[in-house]
């Protein structure tokens, strides 16, 4: 997840530069598609899973590709491209092995870890292999993976998808998606493992300011475990899965679970037992009122959305606060911290765990004035 992050202000860049259909622009749509960037013995833009790599030459002694050693080795590479800047996909390869191995770059559109495509790299001393697919016509995000099965010599000198004109792809099907798994984006349930294809706010606000909204939607149509409370077990309500894996998506949760400032989907799962505009609140504008001359305010501050709370400034002691300048004393104690990350909302130990942005400290969750 971590080198998936990096490539975001490259993936910024590429829309802004190439247009949001991605045709007009050579640039690769991975980090380090030939294979030049190297941290130690480990490549820098790839991540290694399975199996180990090795810098050594290709067609040339001073062009240096990757070595995959072992049966199986498997390279991957997390993206966040999505139907929205690239329809038509060239993949363009550049790869020598030995006649027993068996080498495949796969696409999982999604990154939900289904692999969707998967294409034969040939074996003909790094002769140019050249494929084109239509994407699927609604996916958020994909991941591109190079695998090796089979003992002998497969050495890598170029894999390079990138976006390409319509024209490209004419007469070509789009791919399709099927027995999705929760979290997955989808057109129709009937692609769903679940059954239920549903609309879920994906950002933490409403509307996504430039450059974020070229990229991604602020709302996907996403694969659920429910729609109504009633799908759900005792004890349980139909709110939101923020897994920091997948796409927010409705499922059963535990009744008043979520702490001020997280992400919901209903009243009940909030502790506060305010949902407002899909944050956990003490209030919300019109809806819920604050004590008599206190007003409902929405505490957002730049792209962090903050809850909706009750005028929080000046709080006596012993009361809740996220930050001491909640309270009079303008200390705030708390145990337990609260990290969100930007854009989207969705809590985080770490910036490795946000798609779309840092993680930022926004409070405690069981604060209190001093």
């Amino acid at each position: 997840m971590k080198r998936s992050l990096s490539l975001l202000g490259a993936l910024l860049a590429l829309v802004l530069l190439c247009g949001a259909d991605g045709g007009g622009c050579d640039s690769s749509v991975v980090g380090d598609p030939t294979f030049d960037m190297w941290c130690g013995d480990e490549l820098c833009g790839w991540q290694t899973t399975s199996g180990n790599v090795e810098r050594v030459p290709t067609w040339h002694r001073s062009d240096y590709g990757a070595s995959l050693v072992g049966d199986p080795v498997v390279l991957q590479q997390v993206t966040n491209i999505t139907n929205r800047n690239t329809q038509c996909l060239e993949l363009r390869m550049q790869a020598d092995h030995d006649d027993g191995v068996n080498l495949q770059i796969q696409i999982d559109f999604g990154n939900d870890g289904k692999i969707d495509v998967s294409y034969p790299m040939g074996s003909d001393r790094f002769r140019d292999v050249t494929v084109h697919l239509l994407a699927p016509t609604n996916f958020q995000g994909a991941t591109f993976i190079v695998r090796k099965t089979g003992a002998g010599r497969a050495v890598l000198a170029e894999v390079k998808p990138k976006g390409v004109g319509s024209e490209e792809c004419a007469g070509l099907s789009p791919v399709q998606l099927t027995e999705q798994p929760l979290g997955a984006t989808c057109l129709l349930s009937s692609t769903c493992k679940s059954g239920q294809c549903i609309k879920v706010q994906q950002s933490a606000t409403p509307t996504l300011p430039p450059p974020y909204s070229q990229l991604f939607d602020s709302q996907l149509d996403v694969c659920s475990e429910c729609e109504l409370d009633s799908q759900c077990g005792s004890g349980k309500v139909c709110g939101i899965n923020t897994s920091a894996k997948f796409n927010f998506h409705r499922a059963c949760v535990d009744e008043a679970s979520r702490s001020l400032a997280e992400r919901c989907a209903t009243n009940a799962e909030c502790k506060s037992g305010v949902c407002c505009r899909g944050r956990c609140s003490e209030c919300c504008s019109g809806t819920v009122d604050c004590p008599t001359g206190i007003a409902c305010q929405d505490s957002t501050s730049g792209d962090l959305a903050l809850p909706y709370r009750c005028a929080a400034a000046g709080r006596s002691s012993g009361a809740s606060c996220l930050i001491g300048t909640d309270c009079a004393s303008f200390t705030c104690s708390g145990s337990v911290e609260l990290k969100l990350c930007v854009i989207d909302g969705r809590t985080c130990t770490s910036s490795d765990d946000c798609l779309w942005g840092a993680c930022r400290f926004v409070g405690y969750t069981d604060g209190t004035c001093d």
